[in-house]
C-alpha cells in the first residue's frame, strides 16, 4: 500500500483536527519541522559551517533531487542548483516566518541528507543575484526565486504521528535558548565585524583582553577574558 510521507498546511490541520492559527503558533516555537515542495527552483549555497562545506555535484535522495546549474551572469558569486522535491525549510527562518505570519526574509532551506560534504550550518537560499547598472556603475540586487506563504508548508507523516500519539514533534520548552549553527555563525560575525570597527585584531593574543576591557567599560561585569578567548578563537574559523 502506497503510504503518504508529506502533508499540506490543510491536510496536516485537519489531520490534526485544529485551526492554521495554532500550526502557525506551534511553527514560531519552533516545535514543527517543514518543508517547502520545490520544482526546479533556483537556490545559492551558502557555505556557513565552521568545517567548510565541499560544493556537492549534482544528486538526489529519497525525496529530492539537487543539480548543478550555470551562474545567472559571470562573475556572479556562489553556486547555483537547481533544486526539485521536499526540501526542510531552515528552522532559524521557519520560526521567524512563524512569527510573523509571512516569509521576510529570504526562504532558506536545508541540503538534503545525501549531499556529501555539506555540513551542519550549510543551507540554500532560494534566490539568485541579478546583475545591473545605474549610469555605467554596475550593481547586483538578489531576488528570491520563490515567495512562499505559510500555507504552502509540508509536514513529515512522522510529525504528524508523534502528535496524534501525544508525542512531542520539536523542541517545546519556551525558556530553550540555544542557537542553531546559523544563529551562531551570524552572532560569531557580528562580533567579528565590531571588534574590526574598533580596531581590535582578533588576529593577535591581545584581543580578549582588549575586548574584556571594552564590555567593562559598557557596565557589564562579564564575561572575563579567559571565556572572551574562546569566542575570539571561533572567529578565527569564519569564512
Amino acid at each position: 500500500m502506497i503510504q503518504k510521507k508529506f502533508f499540506t498546511w490543510f491536510d496536516f490541520c485537519k489531520e490534526l483536527g485544529v485551526d492554521g492559527e495554532a500550526v502557525r503558533q506551534a511553527v514560531a516555537r519552533g516545535e514543527l519541522p517543514a518543508y517547502l515542495h520545490l520544482r526546479g527552483t533556483t537556490a545559492q549555497l551558502q557555505l556557513l559551517s565552521f568545517q567548510g562545506g565541499v560544493e556537492p555535484a549534482s544528486g538526489h535522495g529519497e525525496v529530492s533531487m539537487w543539480h548543478r546549474t550555470e551562474k545567472p551572469f559571470p562573475g556572479a558569486g556562489g553556486s547555483y542548483y537547481k533544486l526539485t522535491g521536499w526540501f526542510q525549510v531552515d528552522p532559524y527562518t521557519l520560526r521567524q516566518a512563524g512569527l510573523v505570519g509571512e516569509f521576510r526574509s529570504t526562504p532558506t532551506v536545508l541540503p538534503a541528507p545525501e549531499c556529501d560534504g555539506l555540513n551542519d550550518g550549510d543551507v540554500w537560499e532560494l534566490s539568485t543575484e541579478t546583475y545591473h547598472e545605474y549610469e555605467g556603475v554596475p550593481y547586483f540586487e538578489e531576488d528570491w526565486t520563490i515567495a512562499p506563504t505559510l500555507s504552502d508548508l509540508w509536514f513529515r507523516d512522522e510529525t504528524l504521528a508523534k502528535l496524534m500519539s501525544g508525542s512531542k514533534a520539536g523542541p517545546t520548552d519556551a525558556n530553550d535558548k540555544s542557537l542553531t549553527t546559523r544563529e551562531r555563525n551570524t552572532l560569531l560575525r557580528i562580533i567579528a565585524g565590531l571588534a574590526k570597527y574598533a580596531g581590535i585584531d582578533v588576529t593577535n593574543g591581545k584581543a580578549a583582553a582588549q575586548i574584556e576591557a571594552a564590555v567593562a567599560t559598557a557596565g557589564f561585569d562579564g564575561p572575563k577574558e579567559k571565556t572572551i578567548r574562546g569566542v575570539v578563537s571561533e572567529l578565527g574559523k569564519l569564512d
